[in-house]
Formats: structure tokens, sequence, C-alpha cells
């Protein structure tokens, strides 16, 4: 379809027929991106879980966010070490996912992350915080409600990931009651105790 409609594009002069056609072609394309985020997410729903190193998948996205981005600051603090929780495949590619957004969704002249893991209760703790405009509360409201489809489709992926792993995910101001120093989301995932390391899934 997306052939047909840029032969016509390039045998009409009608500017109304050319807005159409160019309409055709975004939404043909809006489909093909939507089947593959579809079946992206198929595969990242029913991927096997196993024992995955938390503090090993933190610094391996700190470091490809470093290769990646010249003009972001990261700021690391990796507080713990053989941090083993069940995750799967994907695991950096959530991390990636949320600090790709933190830059991307930042329009000051000087970007910064901020990346964290520490021990927090039974588990771990996960923060990636950045220096943009924030959000107000009611939009981390609507983003945080898994109901909201229509907005955050990514947040909203990564959040069913991350309650697939047995884990939360929250989104907030990175200081306290002052949305403009920017948002930072908080990823929390159980620790394996070891009853479970002995179950006999592979570790990663």
């Amino acid at each position: 379809m997306t052939c047909s409609a840029e032969l016509l594009r390039e045998t009409t002069r009608n500017p109304s027929a050319l807005e159409l056609i160019g309409n055709i072609i975004e939404s043909v394309s809006n489909c093909e991106q939507f089947i593959a985020n579809t079946q992206i997410m198929e595969r990242i729903i029913t991927a096997p879980l196993g024992h995955r190193s938390l503090d090993k998948a933190v610094h391996d996205t700190i470091l490809s966010a470093i290769g990646d981005y010249d003009d972001l600051l990261v700021h690391a603090s990796i507080e713990v070490v053989n941090a083993i929780v069940l995750a799967d495949e994907f695991l950096n590619h959530i991390l990636s996912n949320l600090i790709d957004n933190a830059y991307r969704h930042n329009s000051a002249r000087e970007k910064h992350v901020w990346v964290c893991l520490r021990e927090h209760g039974t588990g771990y703790e996960v923060s990636i915080g950045d220096n943009g405009p924030g959000m107000p509360s009611d939009i981390r409201g609507i983003l945080s409600n898994i109901e909201g489809r229509r907005i955050g489709v990514g947040l909203h992926l990564c959040q069913s990931v991350i309650e697939k792993y047995g884990g939360t995910m929250e989104i907030r101001n990175r200081l306290d009651h002052l949305p403009e120093s920017g948002t930072e989301i908080r990823i929390w995932l159980p620790r394996l105790s070891t009853g479970e390391f002995k179950s006999g899934i592979e570790s990663s």
C-alpha cells in the first residue's frame, strides 16, 4: 500500500490529493509501527525468567548510555554487588529505555541523569532521575495507571515487565515538592531467597 501511495504522489500535482496521500502513507507507517511494537511486546511478556545480575545490568546500561550520548552527563552510584533478581533477557533493554526516555525528553542545555542502585527492604531499588522539565502530578498519575494506555505506552510496557519480575515502578519528582527539578523513576525488584537460588533456574 505504501508503494502504491508513493507512486500516486509522484504522478499527481493536486494539493488536496497530495495531502490525502501523505495522510495515507503516515497512517500505514503508524500501523506498521504498532504491529512491530505488538510483536516486540509479546516477546518481552513471554520471555522466560532466570537469575540475572541487577548490578551488572545497571553497570552495562550506564556504560552504553555514556557511549550513545555525547552530551549526557551520567551520575552513577552502584551501592551493592551480586544483586541477583528474577528477570529475563530484556532487563537491560528496560533500563536503557528509561535512560533514553530521560534523555530524549530533556530540553536542558546540560542534560544530567542520575542512576542509583541500592538495597531497599527485601529487595533492590534502581532510581533513574533527570534534570528535565518534570511532570505535573496529574500526568504522573495517568502514566502510573496501567489502564491509561493512550499516554506513555513505553512506560506502561516497562511497568508491565517490572511487574512480571515481581517488582514495582513509581514515577515521582526527582526532588520532593519540586516538579521543575526533573523526573525520577524508581524500580523495586525483590531479592532472590536461598531457596530460589537452588530452584535450578539458570543465571546470567
